[in-house]
């Protein structure tokens, strides 16, 4: 998360045109420190945020031509009328605890394990976008429900995510010094932004270059809409969502699935 951050920054201070190469990242990205598996470390990770169509490698550097670097992939830019404002937000969060609380935890990306364990780029981003997604505490039980993992596993994860990505906070179960990742009991992304209309800037998929959804969690969510409206109709929700506000998530969530098609 560390390496991506640092990439997309210099992404958008150079206009696209920034490339690092390795010894440069190993000395702007702290996480890695000087070890003797550091090395390996970044070149795995390049090759999985590569492989997610995230990175460009092997690009030659204007400033010296011989020498070979590391750059963000293009990003693509979501026009203003598809991004979801605070009300819309809190109204797809609401729709979400709504359905958690009537069956099993559901996450706001894919519900599924992952298919293959040791995919960490897509774990991390999954991560995030759940965290980002929540009003406040998410809880470390949620986390494993919704990625299908032990809750040991799932305070893992977080404990590395939170050393490598500082918007990422951790909550403990005691207030002591010496604390470890057992000890965790959930994780919270820190906020910044106070534009109600893009209320998700400064957190986890600005700050990392992410367009807000990808097509599979545009699905989910539309999904995720649907059976919410199936609850409704059938007098399940004491309380429903202003069907206006979900009308309006739902036409920006298609909106921008259509964006995203025609530009693959």
């Amino acid at each position: 998360m560390a390496l991506l951050e640092e990439l997309t920054r210099v992404h958008r201070e150079s206009r696209g045109h920034g490339a690092l190469t390795d010894r440069e990242l190993m000395a702007r990205v702290p996480a890695y420190g000087t070890g003797a598996h550091a090395e390996r470390t970044l070149r795995n990770d390049k090759r999985a945020l590569r492989d997610r169509g995230l990175v460009v490698t092997n690009v030659p550097l204007e400033r010296e031509q011989y020498l070979k670097g590391i750059k963000r992939a293009p990003l693509l830019e979501k026009a203003p009328e598809w991004h979801l404002t605070l009300e819309e937000h809190n109204a797809l969060r609401a729709v979400r605890e709504d359905l958690r609380r009537r069956s099993v935890p559901v996450g706001p990306t894919e519900t599924k394990a992952p298919s293959r364990r040791g995919n960490r780029v897509d774990e991390a981003l999954r991560i995030v976008r759940l965290l980002e997604e929540h009003e406040d505490l998410v809880e470390v039980e949620v986390v494993a429900a919704c990625f299908g993992v032990g809750v040991q596993q799932a305070r893992r994860w977080l404990s590395e995510l939170a050393d490598g990505f500082d918007p990422v906070g951790l909550e403990y179960g005691r207030d002591a010094d010496d604390v470890a990742a057992q000890d965790i009991t959930g994780a919270r992304l820190r906020r910044t932004s106070a534009d109600w209309q893009q209320p998700l800037a400064g957190t986890g998929s600005d700050l990392l270059g992410l367009f807000p959804y990808s097509r599979t969690e545009v699905e989910e969510r539309l999904a995720l809409l649907e059976e919410y409206g199936d609850a409704v109709e059938r007098g399940q929700v004491a309380q429903p969502v202003s069907r206006a506000v979900l009308d309006r998530v739902a036409w920006k969530l298609t909106a921008w699935r259509d964006h995203l098609t025609a530009a693959t």
